[in-house]
């Protein structure tokens, strides 16, 4: 009997009750009952009274037990049961009937048929096979967060699968409620059910852990991949992690290659690898496979795949030149370079400054060359001094610029970092160089060549330099040393000259090949460099002079190594232990003689006093100032007569001698005229 069917009783008298009434009592197994009345008076549905017949009927309910309708809950499988006694003797007999609705959903599991992470449809199971002849409506089934699309498989079995639609994509452990509703659907025998109403039952999880995306990390950021991120399409943390399930079947432009070993976390299998240095993107992508079972759900293991990797591990900085792109000495471009391709145009001036200088004297003022590929030109505003050796740190802030970061061509953002010291890719630049007195003799013994840095790596050779100017034949250079920054070249000169006129060429092809250089770039050629006076003018002499021949020294003529600046010399500047200098007398513009006036000093020309000129007192013509001195006068003046006297040396009355005093004692060979 199926659900609402009528149950009809008849029981038979042997004719000692004919043509009255009868309750009897029908139960349903589970405790349930109602009375239903026999009748044989020709009350329907009894059709004749009287004739020993006795009929009563009964509804079959799924859900609803009512006594005063004659309606009887009986659930499916259970009897409706009656015993009728018309007589009372005990002697009655007993007659039952089996409820036989339509199908009962009983459970429900989920599918990613398409394996592409997605649940796509939910098989249904029933207590019974359905009617394979229906065709069912979709509008009769729910699963919630979802849209039943079609229904399937209707062969007759015990299960229907509907196919879904507009459900959460990427999660396989959707477990949804599966809606069946009332008299939805029919058994082999046309029964309808669920007959008590809609049934719901959950879905269980059936849908295995797909991989949606595998991407590769640079996990501690320091510009190498260092991580596989598997990422998959529901929590798989009840996995282990094998390694022999994983293998890196193409390495890719990153260059990956296991470690040996790995974690799951959630939904990810992390794989640990070690990729190429200072390399976290390119163009040939790697590829993993797994095929295992290692990979779980709990009920369900993940499927084997392929997998292409995705770029998943920012840029940074992967290295730092020097550039002194004018060769002026002083660095005016940062190359910098990046651990992968950046996107044209992230790349802001204002998000880069300088962290630690380490000699660096520019500032970051813009950007060049910023076209979409791994290297880019900061330009600096050049410093004040020569920094051609400097190895800066640049910092990134993103901060600094605008919203724009510098990214990948996927996407992934560099975070704020410090790059490590720039090499040097600046050449040593010559400043200047200059003609020096080192040892203080007033005479020219070195050619100092100033660089842009320390050259103190170098092996200068003498022949790879040559000297011009008006007094280079004069000079030649016998040795040479290097010191930090300064190579020295040693010279024979002509002495007491400190004011040579020279110029200075270094060819770097001649001799050993790059003999100046900072340890990594040799310098350049150059030719006709002006060789600058760094040599202190000096006093060479100090002569007397005897100006108006009246026997007492009365001026002193100073020569120097070199010109001197006339308006530099000054008579206070000049002492002397035996007298006064009272004035200064420069005679020819600018030339290397000065005349001091002098007094006081002992009678006679052949005084030579001690003459002191003070130091930094005056200046030669390129502006160097002299050393304080004290020299010894030579006797440069002519003896001159003093007093003369007649004499008659044999006193006949005639003078027969004059007698001369002169200014100094003479050499007179010893002869004697009388």
């Amino acid at each position: 009997m199926t659900d609402g069917e009528t149950v009809y009783i008849r029981a038979d008298d042997s004719g000692t009750t004919n043509g009255t009434t009868v309750d009897v009592t029908v139960d349903n197994d589970n405790g349930g009952s109602i009375t239903v009345t026999l009748y044989d008076d020709g009350t329907a549905p009894d059709q004749t009274g009287g004739d020993g017949e006795y009929w009563g009927s009964f509804t079959v309910s799924a859900t609803t037990t009512d006594d005063t309708n004659d309606t009887l809950q009986v659930s499916k499988g259970n009897a409706a049961n009656v015993t009728v006694d018309l007589d009372g003797q005990g002697d009655g007999d007993s007659a039952s009937v089996t409820a036989d609705y339509g199908p009962v959903p009983t459970g429900a599991t989920t599918h990613d048929n398409t394996t592409d992470g997605t649940v796509d449809n939910v098989s249904v199971s029933f207590d019974e096979p359905v009617n394979d002849s229906v065709s069912y409506a979709t509008g009769d089934f729910t699963v919630s967060n979802a849209n039943v699309a079609a229904i399937a498989d209707n062969d007759g079995d015990d299960t229907l699968r509907l196919e879904l639609d507009s459900v959460t994509p990427n999660d396989t452990s959707l477990t949804p409620d599966v809606t069946v509703a009332q008299d939805a659907l029919q058994d082999a025998n046309g029964n309808a059910g669920p007959a008590t109403g809609d049934v719901t039952v959950t879905a269980d999880d059936g849908a295995a852990p797909v991989a949606l995306n595998a991407s590769y990390r640079d996990a501690n950021t320091d510009g190498t991949v260092d991580r596989v991120d598997v990422v998959y399409s529901e929590d798989v943390s009840g996995s282990s992690y094998s390694d022999g399930d994983w293998s890196i079947t193409s390495s890719g432009t990153v260059d990956i290659a296991k470690d040996g070993d790995g974690t799951v976390s959630g939904s990810e299998v992390r794989l640990n690898v070690t990729g190429a240095a200072n390399t976290t993107g390119g163009s040939t992508a790697p590829t993993l496979d797994y095929s295992g079972s290692s990979v779980t759900d709990g009920p369900n293991d993940a499927p084997a795949q392929t997998l292409t990797m995705q770029d998943g591990a920012a840029p940074t900085f992967a290295g730092l030149t020097t550039v002194d792109a004018d060769s002026n000495g002083t660095v005016d471009t940062l190359n910098v370079t990046f651990t992968e391709s950046v996107a044209s145009g992230s790349v802001e001036a204002a998000d880069f400054s300088i962290d630690s200088a380490n000699g660096l004297s520019g500032t970051v003022s813009g950007v060049a060359d910023d076209d979409g590929d791994a290297a880019v030109n900061l330009t600096l505003n050049e410093g004040s001094s020569a920094d051609t050796g400097a190895t800066p740190t640049l910092a990134y802030t993103q901060s600094g610029g605008s919203s724009a970061a510098v990214q990948d061509p996927a996407g992934n953002q560099m975070i704020d970092t410090t790059s490590d010291a720039a090499t040097d890719s600046a050449a040593p630049v010559v400043l200047s160089s200059a003609s020096l007195d080192r040892n203080g003799d007033g005479t020219v013994d070195s050619v100092g060549v100033q660089y842009s840095e320390n050259v103190s790596t170098s092996s200068p050779e003498i022949g790879d330099y040559s000297l011009g100017g008006s007094d280079s034949g004069a000079i030649m250079f016998d040795s040479s040393l290097v010191s930090d920054d300064t190579v020295y070249l040693s010279t024979i000169a002509p002495q007491n000259d400190t004011g040579l006129d020279l110029a200075l060429s270094y060819d770097a092809s001649a001799g050993t090949q790059g003999s100046i250089t900072d340890g990594s770039n040799p310098a350049a050629s150059f030719s006709g460099e002006t060789v600058l006076d760094k040599a202190d003018p000096r006093m060479v002499s100090v002569t007397t002079n005897d100006t108006n021949r009246n026997g007492t020294v009365d001026a002193l003529t100073v020569t120097f190594t070199e010109p001197v600046n006339d308006s530099s010399v000054d008579a206070g500047d000049f002492s002397s232990p035996a007298g006064s200098v009272d004035g200064v007398t420069t005679g020819t513009a600018d030339d290397n003689r000065t005349t001091l006036s002098v007094s006081g000093l002992s009678a006679g020309t052949a005084v030579t006093p001690d003459v002191t000129l003070a130091g930094d007192s005056l200046l030669d013509l390129s502006g160097n100032d002299n050393p304080s001195q004290t020299l010894t006068a030579t006797d440069t003046a002519s003896p001159a007569v003093t007093a003369a006297s007649t004499a008659d040396t044999n006193g006949d009355g005639s003078v027969d001698r004059i007698d001369l005093t002169l200014s100094e004692a003479i050499d007179d060979d010893g002869r004697h005229e009388r």
